[in-house]
């Protein structure tokens, strides 16, 4: 066990990113890739990496990250953390009023979640363990993952691409209107193989009757999971229902924002997906994953931005066991590519993780200087 030393340094950088094509959803776009990392550095010099949530609207990132600098400087500098996990959650406690006051629910949760992710990374690096290994000695070097977030305009050249590069399982967005999505759909199941996955997701845009009537739809397409059908506060009863009437699994988590919320959802979501960005980070979601995992549900934990989020949730995903599947976004963005580019990628259908301490690798900043918007450094 690694001895705990006082925490010296404290970074917060902010990065944004111009795409061509924007990230289409049921609610809106996205027309740039932003992201705000933190990273924790003790006296001895060892550091952890984690990332704040934030891509829609794109604008709070930035405000997340000035939130972050203004809330964790006086709480970290000069700490010495036993427990990742117990700190943050002293942090809640003492962020609560806060939160209240000034209904920054969504946006302090998610400087909670990165702190978290940060003190395990830095946990890991100091013990000279992956991070996987340190939650889990028996985790796997690689996890199955999906090519998520297809968007309705180019859905079969993004699969094409992704297939390519080695993934066997895609979730298309859907929520277009009946006939784009039918056309997307026969579309993309004409073109795939006898091996592959396909799941869609709806981003919570409609009613239950709304659901009801694209399960037929669905259904003909061979889709293996429905992802968030409705709004993630529909009262309990209408997902009862819907999920009693819909022969394809449910899935959602993303916007469950609370571990009673998550806890209760496993009832009628198959498949579990909190967001370690927008609630618990590392501790939230591995006991929610364990929880779904000896419910006999499958946990997949959401993930749409930058690179540091998505290796946190590789490891968790392979420190949980089960036959879950990691979402990589298949949309352009810099801030994941260059984050992960280190790694040996995809490998028949699986993300390897490498066995390098914590998350397994070093963000490259110098080489993401174009797109940084600030860096705050407090010691």
């Amino acid at each position: 066990m690694v001895t705990p030393t006082p925490i010296a340094k404290l970074e917060i950088l902010a990065f944004r990113a111009e795409i061509a094509n924007p990230v289409v959803t049921s609610f809106g776009s996205i027309p740039a890739r932003a992201t705000a990392l933190i990273r924790i550095e003790d006296v001895d010099g060892a550091h952890g990496w984690g990332e704040i949530w934030g891509n829609f609207p794109i604008i709070t990132t930035a405000y997340r990250a000035r939130l972050a600098a203004t809330l964790l400087p006086g709480h970290l500098i000069g700490a010495t953390i036993d427990s990742p996990g117990g700190f943050t959650a002293e942090l809640a406690r003492k962020f609560h009023i806060l939160k209240v006051q000034a209904s920054e629910h969504g946006p302090v949760n998610g400087v909670l979640a990165a702190t978290n992710q940060a003190l395990w990374d830095l946990a890991a690096r100091k013990a000279g363990k992956p991070l996987r290994l340190l939650l889990n000695p028996d985790a796997p070097d690689a996890v199955p993952a999906y090519g998520s977030g297809l968007n309705p305009g180019d859905c079969v050249e993004v699969t094409e691409r992704a297939r390519a590069e080695g993934y066997r399982a895609f979730k298309l967005k859907v929520g277009f209107g009946a006939d784009t999505d039918r056309k997307n759909l026969q579309a993309l199941r004409a073109g795939m193989g006898a091996d592959e996955r396909l799941f869609v997701d709806a981003n919570q845009c409609w009613s239950l009757e709304e659901a009801r009537a694209a399960i037929p739809m669905l259904v003909e397409a061979g889709v293996e999971w429905f992802e968030e059908p409705m709004v993630a506060t529909t009262p309990t009863e209408q997902w009862w229902t819907l999920a009693a009437e819909c022969p394809i699994p449910l899935a959602g988590g993303e916007n469950i924002l609370d571990r009673d919320g998550l806890q209760e959802s496993i009832d009628w979501f198959d498949y579990v997906q909190p967001d370690i960005g927008k609630w618990g980070g590392v501790d939230g979601c591995l006991g929610i994953a364990r929880k779904s995992v000896a419910a006999g549900k499958t946990y997949c934990p959401h993930w749409l931005s930058g690179g540091v989020g998505l290796l946190h949730s590789a490891h968790i995903l392979a420190a949980a066991g089960g036959a879950g599947l990691l979402e990589v976004d298949t949309n352009p963005n810099p801030l994941r590519t260059e984050v992960i580019k280190a790694l040996p990628g995809i490998k028949d259908g699986a993300f390897q993780l490498g066995d390098a301490p914590g998350i397994g690798i070093e963000p490259p900043v110098d080489d993401m200087r174009q797109w940084l918007e600030s860096h705050e450094v407090f010691s």
